[in-house]
């Protein structure tokens, strides 16, 4: 009988020790999850005491960390929207700088994306590529109109000047820490898959990938807008350019995509 006592006090307060420690272990657990930025699912009030008050506030205090970490992500969710409009607006502002231009920077994005896609690019790898885009002729605000708006071809001195503006580029984008990850691509989108590009003449696959995607299509709209100094290329000229600089001045790879791009974009505006 002594035994059976001793038993059936054991299995009480197993059964009266589980009652406490269950919840306070699921609180914790919740809270771990909090912790991780998990959401968690609320916690089923099993008595009116002491216990039972501490799951009820764990509850409102769960909702209240939930509701303001969406808070924090829509406003970073518009926070960058608003940094990507600004962004749109200052560089619509340096197109504007030459009326050639106008939209150069959006065009190049639209182009650029194209081909990101048939690379198979994720999402995020997607808008890091277009940010470069808008972002790769942001040192040519350090330039004067007189050479941006040159009615003839630029002399030596000038040419110079013009070259360095992917330096510039990355100068400017130094100046802010987030911007920072961008700055190889916009810092070589001007190199050739030869090496004999600038600024620092590196060649095939130590060239970024965003910058020979940029310099590819950089090239296409350049060719395909009129300049004061030329008539705009036709668009089938412009793709002869390409083709006889695969290997030179682009990347081979690269070059048959976009060119396949291009391809499909005019079957569908002629049908």
């Amino acid at each position: 009988m002594a035994a059976s006592v001793i038993i059936l006090g054991l299995a009480i307060s197993f059964v009266f020790s589980s009652f406490i420690t269950l919840p306070i272990k699921k609180v914790n657990r919740n809270i771990e999850k909090l912790k991780s930025g998990k959401d968690v699912e609320e916690l089923k009030i099993i008595s009116r005491d002491e216990l039972g008050e501490l799951t009820k506030n764990f509850n409102e205090l769960a909702q209240i960390v939930m509701k303001q970490k969406q808070g924090f992500k829509n406003y970073a969710s518009d926070l960058e929207r608003t940094f990507i409009d600004t962004l749109r607006i200052l560089i619509a502002a340096i197109d504007s700088r030459d009326d050639y231009t106008f939209g150069h920077s959006t065009r190049v994005a639209k182009m650029s994306l194209l081909i990101g896609r048939r690379l198979n690019l994720d999402t995020q790898s997607l808008k890091k590529l277009q940010m470069t885009c808008l972002f790769h002729d942001v040192g040519k605000i350090r330039l004067s109109d007189n050479i941006l708006n040159k009615n003839s071809f630029l002399e030596r001195a000038e040419r110079i000047q013009m070259n360095k503006h992917p330096e510039h580029g990355a100068e400017i984008l130094r100046l802010a820490d987030s911007l920072r990850q961008y700055i190889p691509s916009v810092l070589h989108h001007h190199e050739w898959y030869d090496g004999t590009g600038y600024p620092a003449g590196i060649k095939g696959k130590q060239i970024p990938v965003f910058s020979a995607i940029i310099s590819l299509t950089d090239a296409y709209d350049a060719m395909t807008s009129k300049r004061p100094y030329r008539d705009n290329m036709s668009k089938e000229e412009a793709v002869e350019e390409l083709q006889r600089c695969s290997g030179t001045q682009f990347d081979p790879h690269l070059t048959d995509i976009f060119i396949s791009i291009l391809n499909g974009l005019w079957r569908e505006e002629e049908s």
